[in-house]
């Protein structure tokens, strides 16, 4: 329901998940993994949805760029296995029964 007491569609999250980010906070380090690839529409190159960097294209003067330190993080197999060695030593084994 809206502040009016009518019903309300949030028909900008449910057709195109159209939300806004606090670029200050989505920037922490901690916070990277939200941006896993460049958020804009590129079209379906081999049928699955294309994302490309916004603020480029044919309508990209449309758009706003996001800011280089927002970009999404380039992993590498040496930080997945840095990531995956950290949480084995998190975990806590598995408890049997006899």
């Amino acid at each position: 329901m809206s502040p009016s007491g009518k019903p309300y569609k949030g028909q900008h999250i449910w057709l195109s998940m159209k939300v806004f980010v606090n670029p200050v906070v989505a920037a922490l380090p901690e916070h990277a993994h939200l941006f896993p690839e460049f958020g804009c529409y590129g079209g379906r190159g081999d049928g699955n949805i294309q994302h490309r960097e916004c603020g480029t294209g044919k309508e990209g003067d449309k758009e706003t760029p996001l800011d280089k330190s927002m970009y999404p993080l380039k992993l590498t197999p040496e930080m997945d296995q840095k990531w995956e060695t950290m949480i084995k030593k998190h975990i806590k084994p598995a408890v049997t029964s006899a």
